[in-house]
């Protein structure tokens, strides 16, 4: 019984040898037959035009390539591309119905069509990658086709050409990092909770064959900056910036503590710092641990610690998160925090420094939308 058009026999017959009776003597070979119900067969596509063999079958044989010849009536047989990694299929390409007449696919993967689409008639093909490309065709009566697959959005607007480097996910968290000083690996890594080390390598290589970062090596370890290219983007990541403190709400799942820490650590200037290393440290009791941090700065350190570095605590400040986050954005001043709940034990000096630093997010400035 092959798994393509074989003919399947009404009958089956079972032919027992001689074997021994129940009382030791042998009786004659005896032949039974039992009746097996022919299966339905489903329509199928005409497989002469997906190629000279589909799924490791030969078309039009109705005979599967394997070895140990064709499988028995009962036998399992497990199916050789489970969903959902279809391989080895035929690669037909398919055209998408879209909504309006007009819509023109001008770059499309192709798909895979399996023997399980074949012999169950039902189309379980899959786009390889969702890198297709649309556009509408303003002609009357356009006929759809499919053209060379192109990268990007396929367009010469100058808007398009720049969303094909910014807007691709964790690029302008990448941008702003780079933008706020953070040159190793590593730091950019610690600018991006959440981010893999293996996106952030990718997008780096992305932006340095889009001209925006350059990759220094002069010591062991590798460095980044952004070039000339880079910080007139950089200039759009604070336009971003602008639009949404003005628009964008921020929600608790946005409140994240250590990013608050991070992100001072990288806007602090070094050189106005009160003596040679500042020590502070932030207690977010309410907070899931770790919901204590320590900002080192001193002359080239810019470290966040989640455990005690042993310098000494020039300052300590514990909040609820939402007042450390709204005091960072410049929503708050620190005495508008200390009144909404914000202890602050530190020296009137150390007090001002850090009512300074409330006010270093370029955002600050940005009045949002009445809600």
């Amino acid at each position: 019984m092959g798994w393509f058009g074989a003919n399947i026999a009404p009958m089956h017959e079972i032919t027992a040898s001689n074997s021994p009776s129940a009382n030791g003597s042998s009786s004659a070979s005896a032949t039974c037959q039992r009746r097996v119900k022919p299966r339905s067969r489903v329509p199928l596509p005409d497989l002469q035009q997906l190629g000279g063999h589909v799924g490791g079958h030969d078309v039009g044989t109705g005979r599967r390539r394997r070895q140990g010849g064709v499988p028995g009536p009962g036998t399992h047989v497990e199916h050789p591309h489970p969903r959902p990694q279809f391989r080895g299929g035929h690669h037909r390409a398919s055209l998408l119905c879209d909504q309006s007449p007009d819509a023109v696919v001008v770059a499309q993967r192709p798909h895979r069509l399996c023997c399980l689409c074949l012999r169950h008639g039902r189309d379980y093909r899959r786009p390889e990658a969702a890198d297709e490309v649309r556009k509408s065709d303003s002609r009357a009566g356009a006929v759809r086709r499919i053209v060379d697959a192109v990268e990007g959005y396929g367009q010469y607007c100058p808007v398009a050409l720049g969303a094909e480097v910014f807007a691709e996910r964790w690029t302008p968290i990448i941008v702003r990092n780079l933008m706020g000083g953070a040159e190793r690996f590593g730091d950019i890594l610690n600018g991006a909770p959440g981010l893999p080390r293996s996106v952030l390598a990718q997008r780096l290589r992305s932006l340095e064959r889009a001209g925006v970062v350059e990759r220094c090596v002069a010591g062991a370890v590798p460095t980044y900056r952004l070039t000339d290219c880079g910080h007139e983007l950089a200039d759009v990541c604070l336009a971003l910036g602008r639009w949404g403190a003005r628009w964008r709400e921020i929600l608790p799942e946005h409140h994240d503590p250590y990013l608050v820490v991070w992100m001072l650590s990288r806007m602090i200037h070094l050189d106005e710092l009160p003596r040679r290393r500042v020590v502070v440290r932030f207690d977010v009791p309410a907070h899931p641990p770790p919901n204590r941090y320590w900002l080192v700065l001193g002359a080239g350190e810019r470290e966040v610690c989640v455990h005690d570095p042993g310098f000494g605590d020039d300052a300590v400040v514990t909040t609820d998160v939402t007042t450390l986050v709204a005091w960072h954005c410049g929503r708050l001043s620190l005495g508008q925090a200390q009144r909404a709940g914000m202890q602050v034990v530190a020296t009137p000096a150390d007090e001002r420094m850090l009512d300074a630093w409330g006010r270093l997010s370029p955002f600050a400035e940005v009045t949002p939308v009445p809600r």
